[in-house]
């Protein structure tokens, strides 16, 4: 996850920033509260780096480029380039009474940088799901949550695995999933397959 802090109105803020896409190409950087890990707002979003200007179409379709949205505030700018995350290109894009500076996000931080699922899970935990359908039975159930690489999501996904082969005996299948979100949202779509026993 790749972060920056700077002070927002005499307020240290830490931001994460997440890759994206803009429809018809371009990245798009969003930007997450990633403040104080004990708060409400923890990893909510906070803005968007970037904007979609048509004057910087061509300009947007090398690696890593990018047109700063008019909004951002200058100290962020700052930090991101303090950081060596972002270098300004020292042109704009003109859209409408707007200018929008253009920008090429570094190499190291776009390798860093996950897209909003991942950037979601490695703050906020993977969670481990069971889906099944078993002896005329189907549904799906929470394992556990733990830190995204732990020592401890490892167990949930061994003792997961242990549930499926279970179900999976008992006549049907079942898939083991790691994800952010719950049994309700994480599925073949959201979620990472790491196993499965018996056959659907």
């Amino acid at each position: 996850m790749v972060t920056v802090e700077f002070d927002s109105m005499g307020e240290a803020v830490r931001l994460a920033l997440v890759a994206d896409g803009y429809v018809g190409g371009g990245l798009a950087v969003l930007l997450l509260d990633a403040t104080d890990p004990h708060s409400e707002g923890y990893m909510a979003e906070w803005g968007v780096l970037t904007a979609s200007v048509p004057a910087a179409a061509e300009w947007c379709r090398g690696q890593g480029n990018i047109a700063i949205d008019a909004d951002v505030p200058a100290a962020l700018l700052e930090a991101l380039e303090a950081a060596g995350a972002v270098r300004r290109a020292g042109r704009s894009a003109a859209s409408g009474m707007a200018r929008y500076p253009l920008a090429t996000v570094a190499g190291h931080a776009l390798d860093g940088m996950g897209g909003l699922r991942e950037t979601l899970e490695e703050a906020l935990g993977s969670t481990v799901v069971v889906e099944y359908e078993s002896g005329g039975d189907g549904g799906a159930f929470e394992v556990g949550t733990a830190p995204a690489g732990s020592d401890e999501l490892g167990r949930l996904v061994a003792a997961a695995t242990s549930e499926a082969d279970a179900l999976a005996r008992a006549g049907g299948w079942a898939t083991v999933r790691v994800g952010f979100g719950d049994a309700e949202t994480i599925d073949c779509e959201t979620g990472r397959t790491v196993y499965t026993a018996g056959s659907e």
